[in-house]
């Protein structure tokens, strides 16, 4: 099965906060394919969709990409029930994430609201990745780079929407996984009866799992040439976000979301892959969530095992050179700042200072 990306181009789903994997790999996808993006969806995950709506809208608008459309997720309710369960295993000591479910009930804008909206109205928002994949005229791939709730309600509402649909590639899934000592990976764990979904429904699915990630980390080389990061534009974006989100987790970091837009951007990252099925708990219990793989029919899903490290820094570097020299953005060191998000709940989209983004702070 091929898996070279489709000349019609993409669209990304994501969960994005700030400093995160998401964001280096949207700055990636936004800044390298041009018009090849067809759209970003936000996603429900490690904040609400709402908020992560907001998020895509800033960032596109501080690289200048007011022609990307946008589209909305699954509203904050949704996740009630799943949200109980999250912060009962959190409690427990069971789990090193909770995403948004350890925030509070609902997105909180507050009296910053009206300025998010006014954001989004900057942009052509459609309701769904469903009422955004079905303005296509020819079949994109879908880049996943947070929990598969979207692409689950696309499969399951109108049958002409999968024909539209080239392949998917996707961060998430655990591999080497037992009952006994169980690991859970958190864009499954998040929302696994839409995961299953998907990866039962024999789309041509490319899958990056938290086993590979493990594998392909940050190394000094890297860490050393971001440092020396160009002083403004994307670039500089790309470095502090990066770096911002070494400081959380270390310099040996892995590299998940930034993997994937690096890999969809240049396949030949990719040495290895084969096919592979997964199995992930969906019933209630201290297993929900889940996933492992089993020797059963594959249903399209194709696993990749072995990444070249090297051409992926040459790739990461490679970018850093070509965008010092884009047009100055503003402050974006304020810009991060200003739109930070912890999942403890400290902070949310917002807080702190408000970007601007026709180029200055107000």
């Amino acid at each position: 099965m091929e898996f070279a990306p489709s000349p019609n181009g993409f669209i990304v789903d994501t969960d994005l906060n700030f400093p995160s994997d998401d964001a280096q790999a949207l700055i990636l996808l936004l800044m390298c394919a041009g018009s090849r993006v067809r759209g970003i969806s936000a996603c429900a995950g490690n904040t609400f969709a709402e908020e992560a709506l907001v998020n895509v809208a800033a960032l596109c608008g501080l690289l200048q990409r007011w022609d990307v459309p946008l589209a909305a997720g699954a509203h904050h309710s949704r996740f009630s029930t799943r949200r109980d369960v999250a912060l009962k295993d959190a409690a427990q000591g069971r789990l090193p994430f909770v995403g948004s479910h350890a925030k509070n009930v609902g997105p909180r804008f507050g009296p910053q609201a009206k300025r998010a909206d006014d954001l989004c109205k900057k942009f052509h928002v459609y309701d769904s990745l469903s009422a955004l994949l079905d303005r296509q005229p020819d079949p994109v791939d879908i880049i996943c780079l947070g929990p598969l709730t979207n692409l689950s309600d696309t499969l399951a509402g109108a049958s002409q929407l999968r024909e539209k649909i080239s392949s998917v590639w996707s961060m998430s899934g655990c591999l080497a996984n037992s009952v006994e000592k169980p690991r859970f990976e958190f864009n499954v764990w998040y929302d696994p009866l839409s995961a299953a979904a998907v990866y039962r429904s024999g789309l041509p699915i490319l899958l990056f799992s938290y086993d590979l990630t493990r594998r392909t980390r940050c190394s000094a080389a890297l860490i050393e040439a971001l440092t020396a990061k160009p002083s403004d534009g994307a670039g500089h974006l790309w470095c502090t976000d990066f770096l911002n989100l070494a400081v959380q987790h270390g310099p040996t970091m892995p590299l998940c979301d930034q993997l994937v837009a690096a890999a969809y951007l240049d396949p030949d990252i990719v040495l290895r892959r084969r096919p592979g099925s997964l199995l992930i708990e969906c019933e209630d219990g201290d297993l929900l969530g889940f996933c492992r793989e089993v020797p059963s029919s594959p249903f399209g899903l194709e696993i990749v095992t072995e990444v070249d490290t090297a051409r992926l820094t040459d790739f990461f570097t490679s970018f850093l050179r070509l965008t010092g020299s884009h047009p100055r953005m503003g402050a974006v060191s304020q810009f991060l700042q200003g739109w930070l998000y912890s999942i403890d709940g400290g902070h949310h989209a917002l807080d702190g200072d408000i970007v601007d983004l026709s180029g200055s702070m107000i």
